[in-house]
C-alpha cells in the first residue's frame, strides 16, 4: 500500500533539519534548553513562509516595483531583498511573536536564544524542502539536505548570536579579571544588535542566493556554495562556543543571586 505513495520522500524532507536540530541540542546539552517550549518555535517556524507567500500575494509584481532594467543588478537586488531580507525577516517576526507571547517571562540564556532562531529558521527550512519535492520533485533532496538546509541553519544561528547580544545582561570586568557586576544593555544596544542580527543574516543568505544565481556553470557554484557553507560552520562554531560559556558564567550567576534573595 505504502508503494505508491510519496511518505518516504516527505520524511526525506523533514529528517536532514531534525538530524541537525538534535545534532546541536546534544552539543549544547539539555543543562540550558527547555524542549517543551522550543517546541512552539519548531513548530510556528512552518508559518515564516506563509508570511513570504502573503507578502508575494499582495505585491505580485515586486521585481518590477524595485528593479532596474540591468540582469546582473536585478538578480543581485533580487537575491538579497526580495528573497534574503524578506525570509530573514519573516523568521525574525515569528521568534519575536512566540518570544513576546510567552506568559512565562523567563530571561533566555544566549544559547537559549540561539536555539530557538535556528528551531525557527529550521521550521522554514522544512516548509521549503517540501515545496521544492512537489516542485521539482525527489532529486532536489540530498543537494538541499547539505546545501539549503545547512545554510538555513547557519542564518538561524547568526540571527540568534546577535539577538541574544541584544537581550542579554553583560558581565562588566574589573582589571583583574573578575566579574564585578551585570549591567543590562542600552535600548541602544538592543536595537543596534537586533538589525545587526537581520542584515548579517540577509548579506550572508543573499551572498550563497547570488552565487547560486550568478555562477557560471554548475562546478563554480558548488565550489562557492560549499565554501559559503564551511565558513558559515566555522563562525558558528565561535558563536556557539562564545554563547555556551557566557550562558554558563549568567546561570551561574542567576542561581547564586536567586539562593541569596531566598535567604
Amino acid at each position: 500500500m505504502l508503494q505508491n505513495t510519496n511518505i518516504l520522500f516527505f520524511a526525506l524532507a523533514i529528517l536532514p533539519s531534525l538530524f541537525y536540530i538534535c545534532l546541536l541540542y546534544f552539543v549544547v546539552g539539555r543543562k540550558f534548553l527547555n524542549v517543551q517550549r522550543s517546541k512552539r518555535y519548531l513548530i510556528l517556524g512552518f508559518l515564516s513562509t506563509s508570511i513570504i507567500e502573503f507578502i508575494h500575494y499582495v505585491f505580485p509584481e515586486m521585481n518590477r516595483y524595485i528593479f532596474s532594467g540591468n540582469q546582473i543588478i536585478n538578480l543581485i537586488l533580487k537575491t538579497f531583498i526580495v528573497i534574503a531580507f524578506a525570509e530573514e525577516m519573516a523568521k525574525y517576526t515569528i521568534f519575536w511573536w512566540l518570544t513576546n507571547d510567552r506568559k512565562n517571562k523567563h530571561k533566555d540564556l544566549p544559547i537559549e536564544t540561539i536555539f530557538y532562531c535556528v528551531l525557527v529558521s529550521s521550521g522554514f527550512a522544512i516548509m521549503e524542502n517540501i515545496s521544492y519535492l512537489m516542485a521539482y520533485g525527489k532529486s532536489v533532496l540530498f543537494i538541499r539536505a547539505v546545501s539549503a538546509i545547512i545554510i538555513h541553519f547557519i542564518l538561524g544561528i547568526i540571527l540568534g548570536y546577535f539577538i541574544a547580544k541584544s537581550k542579554s545582561d553583560i558581565f562588566i570586568y574589573n582589571r583583574n579579571g573578575g566579574e564585578k557586576e551585570l549591567s543590562k544593555n542600552s535600548l541602544f544596544k538592543k536595537i543596534f544588535y537586533t538589525i545587526a542580527g537581520v542584515f548579517s543574516a540577509t548579506a550572508v543568505h543573499g551572498i550563497y542566493d547570488a552565487a547560486i544565481f550568478l555562477s557560471p556553470d554548475a562546478r563554480v557554484t558548488s565550489f562557492y556554495v560549499f565554501a559559503i557553507i564551511f565558513l558559515g560552520l566555522f563562525i558558528s562554531y565561535l558563536m556557539i562556543k562564545e554563547a555556551i560559556g557566557q550562558s554558563g558564567r549568567l546561570d551561574a550567576f542567576y542561581r547564586k543571586r536567586e539562593k541569596d534573595e531566598q535567604k
